[in-house]
């Protein structure tokens, strides 16, 4: 074998993806239209030629993909990245091959194709069969939860579900984590007093409702790789999830009602299915943590572990995941996902509509004021 020089992944144009790389005097090159699959082509120096059809190269006498995999994904535009150091390009016997691990599908602040879903708070790649995604929020260490990112995980949940993207199409298993400190950390305190519109109170009404149906109608399996807290509607996206990985220092909190609000965004639904009624109710009205030993005795988490082991860990349930059959796993869990629908059904309207009345209640701007100020709240019950 001989080892091909790397050269740089180009990414034109919305529409014109290129990568050129160099293996002794002659030069190979992808090209191809990122909205029309079939002008996506891998052409060789030489007489052969394949096609790439989705994200799977099928091979032609000039060129060989191992593993039929070919992981640069057309909708990564406006992006110009070195190889990493795990991406190789080979030679041999006269034959093109490009040999694994090229694993880099990475939508850093992109558009998907399919959906025309532009995102600036939450990464999304693709490995194989599993897809990456990531909530790093540009402005918020601890991804806290404002307008931006409140839209964004309407958007991502939706082009999750409806997995018609390149990007998403045919993935097996998803890995769902934060970036930092936290996974989420709950809702901004500076935005909520912009939410005072009724306009605006509509909206966050429909996001949130989108979010959580959309989330709950992914096929594939999302595991939650849990890097730290999640708080709010940053727990009950982690609790809709279906496996929880957690930090043995991360926790899970519902402060919804410590900031006078009721509890929304699914929580009233999830909690009791998952610790029972008289439980959910002392983590709702107090805003206790459910820390990682007792969330993994309840079986909330399928596995607690140190920080740094958080995300291969997630990946490896991933893998073993992907590794099922997927219909049967995907039947599965939207089986299973019924119940917890029945129990949105009975809750989730009532709740996020006493929520919003709430956001106008004196008690509401007394905690947001209170937490501001970092003082003890006085509530009035108006």
């Amino acid at each position: 074998m001989e080892r091909a020089d790397p050269s740089e992944y180009r990414f034109g144009t919305p529409t014109v993806l290129r990568v050129e790389f160099q293996a002794g005097p002659r030069v190979c090159e992808l090209g191809g239209r990122s909205r029309d699959r079939s002008e996506f082509r891998r052409g060789a120096a030489g007489d052969g030629r394949g096609e790439v059809v989705g994200m799977e190269a099928e091979t032609g006498p000039s060129m060989e993909p191992s593993d039929s995999s070919l992981l640069i994904h057309a909708s990564m535009v406006n992006e110009r990245s070195k190889n990493s150091d795990g991406d190789r390009w080979e030679t041999g016997g006269g034959r093109w091959g490009l040999h694994a691990p090229v694993r880099v599908v990475r939508v850093p602040n992109g558009t998907f194709a399919g959906m025309g879903v532009d995102l600036e708070t939450i990464t999304v790649e693709r490995d194989g069969h599993v897809v990456l995604v990531t909530i790093d929020h540009p402005n918020s260490a601890m991804n806290a939860v404002d307008e931006l990112l409140h839209r964004e995980l309407a958007e991502l949940f939706r082009y999750l579900a409806v997995g018609e993207d390149e990007l998403i199409a045919g993935a097996r298993a998803i890995v769902l984590t934060g970036h930092g400190p936290a996974f989420s950390a709950g809702g901004d305190m500076s935005w909520f007093p912009q939410l005072s519109s009724p306009d605006r109170l509509n909206r966050l009404r429909r996001e949130g409702k989108q979010i959580i149906w959309d989330q709950l109608d992914i096929e594939p399996p999302v595991i939650c790789a849990l890097n730290g807290p999640a708080v709010g509607l940053g727990a009950s996206i982690a609790l809709m999830c279906d496996v929880i990985v957690m930090a043995d220092t991360a926790a899970l909190i519902d402060p919804h009602v410590k900031v006078g609000l009721v509890a929304g965004d699914g929580g009233a639904a999830i909690w009791p299915l998952l610790v029972g009624p008289l439980a959910a109710k002392r983590h709702l009205m107090l805003g206790l943590p459910l820390g990682a030993d007792e969330a993994l005795r309840l079986g909330i988490a399928a596995e607690v572990c140190d920080r740094a082991d958080v995300a291969t860990s997630a990946r490896r349930w991933a893998d073993d995941l992907a590794a099922q059959p997927p219909l049967a796993v995907q039947g599965t869990k939207i089986s299973v996902n019924q119940q917890i629908k029945q129990a949105l059904l009975t809750s989730f309207d009532v709740s996020t509509a006493l929520e919003m009345t709430c956001f106008h209640t004196n008690d509401h701007a007394e905690a947001v004021a209170a937490f501001v100020e970092k003082r003890a709240p006085h509530y009035t019950g108006s």
